[in-house]
This record gives C-alpha cells, sequence and structure tokens, in this order.
C-alpha cells in the first residue's frame, strides 16, 4: 500500500485514478482477445497450407520421378541447377502492436525460364508451386511467432492491472474512506458533546 493523504480530494483522484485503470484493463482484455482470435485462424490457415504441402510435395515427386524415367537419373543429375529463385517482397505491417510481415507483389525474376522439355517443364511447374507453398507457411509462421509474443506481452500487463494495481487502488480507496467515515463520525461526536456543554 502507498502513503496517500487522508482527504476527500485525494478519494476523488483515487476513484478517478481507478476508473482509468478499469478503462486500461478492459482494452487489454479486449485486445487479448483479437489477438487470440487472430492467432485461431491463422492456425486454420496453417492447417490449410499443410494440406497444400502434402498436395505439392507428391505431385513435386511424380513429376520427379516421371522425368527420372524420361532421362535417366544420371543424365537428370547432369541438368544445371537453376538459379537463385526470388520470393514475393516482404513489407511490414501492424496488427495491435505486432510487428508482422506480408507478402507484397512479385519480383520480375521470381519465374526461371521453363525448360523446353515437357517433362522438365511439369517438374520446374511442380517445384515451383512446391517453393510457393513453403514460402507461405515460413511467412505465416514467422507472424504467428509474433503474434503469440504480442498476446504474451498483453497478457503481462492485462494480468498486472488485474493482480496488482487494481486491487492496490481498491485497497488505499477503502482505507481512505474508512478513516473519512471514521473522521466524520469523530466530528458529529464533537459537535453534539459541544450542544450539550452549551445547554
Amino acid at each position: 500500500m502507498t502513503e496517500r493523504p487522508m482527504t476527500r480530494a485525494e478519494a476523488v483522484a483515487l476513484s478517478e485514478e481507478k476508473r482509468l485503470v478499469e478503462q486500461g484493463y478492459a482494452f487489454l482484455d479486449e485486445k487479448r482477445v483479437i489477438l487470440a482470435g487472430e492467432i485461431m485462424a491463422r492456425l486454420a490457415d496453417w492447417q490449410a497450407l499443410q494440406l497444400r504441402l502434402d498436395a505439392a510435395r507428391e505431385v513435386a515427386r511424380d513429376a520427379l520421378g516421371a522425368q527420372i524415367r524420361h532421362l535417366g537419373l544420371e543424365t537428370l543429375q547432369l541438368w544445371p541447377a537453376p538459379g537463385p529463385v526470388r520470393g514475393p517482397q516482404l513489407r511490414p505491417v501492424r496488427f495491435l502492436g505486432a510487428r508482422l510481415l506480408a507478402a507484397g507483389p512479385e519480383r520480375p525474376d521470381t519465374v526461371a525460364p521453363s525448360p523446353q522439355d515437357p517433362h522438365g517443364r511439369a517438374l520446374a511447374e511442380a517445384f515451383g508451386a512446391l517453393h510457393g507453398v513453403l514460402a507461405e507457411m515460413a511467412l505465416l509462421s514467422a507472424n504467428l511467432y509474433r503474434l503469440a509474443d504480442e498476446y504474451r506481452r498483453t497478457e503481462r500487463r492485462a494480468k498486472a492491472l488485474e493482480n496488482v494495481l487494481i486491487p492496490e487502488i481498491v485497497a488505499d480507496l477503502k482505507r481512505i474512506e474508512a478513516q473519512l467515515e471514521a473522521n466524520d463520525q469523530e466530528d458529529a461526536i464533537r459537535v453534539r458533546v459541544a450542544a450539550r456543554h452549551r445547554a
């Protein structure tokens, strides 16, 4: 408990402080609920991406198998490695204080030239699609970690208000109000005693 003056002005100021702190707690509690909802929505997106990843892996595996059957493993191993594939540009976005990332437009050199061979084209497209799903998963994973960090920070602040600051203010307010009530009773007794002495 903090030492506060036992005055009516202090009681009024403390009541106003309590109201403001309770508003802050309500805001943090609402933010906590919104963040939890966003995390749950993005986890649902993660499950959908997991299904897409499984399908893309299967297509890539089939395309690789077809190319091995078409050219043979030794010939396929002699193919030049593709150049570096650049994904979409990332731009920062804010969501309730969390610094998230969003995919911007794809860079012009993202798509490598397709091979002339139809099997090679299918293989390049299959692994390009797989790369795209993995890039989306990486972005979503990073955003989930950032949202979880912001949720934990908000949770700590809300609990500090709920379990420490608000109870302290309520206890100080009760103490001041009890002291003011005792002072009022003392004053009333003094007035009665003084009235009796005059009579």
